[in-house]
């Protein structure tokens, strides 16, 4: 259940919705989540949500029917989109950030 709330979270800051849940809500979900040494798990899961969501995103860069002005406009836009995005889910899965992410660097 808490996998299900926090990739609601994840897809809804892709598509730029409201969140269903609290920010606390989710933050304690991925807490609680890593304290049951889930934390490979929802690593995991977490990257391939974002890699899913960047597949989705590949057909707009499709050089061909931009110029080149167009073309980086169009990067542009979605490079600080996709870094706000990434500055919220950041802050939704900061836990498993501090816990597991950076101890593990390798990832």
């Amino acid at each position: 259940e808490a996998w299900l709330k926090l990739q609601e979270a994840i897809q809804a800051v892709h598509t730029r919705r409201a969140i269903s849940y609290g920010l606390e809500e989710l933050y304690k979900a991925v807490e609680n989540s890593c304290s049951h040494g889930m934390s490979a798990m929802l690593y995991d899961k977490l990257k391939t949500e974002c890699e899913l969501y960047m597949a989705c995103q590949l057909p707009e860069f499709n050089q061909d029917m931009l110029n080149d002005q167009s073309y980086l406009l169009v990067v542009d836009k979605q490079w600080r989109a996709f870094c706000h995005q990434m500055i919220m889910i950041r802050s939704i899965f900061l836990y498993l950030d501090r816990t597991y992410a950076v101890p593990h660097q390798s990832l």
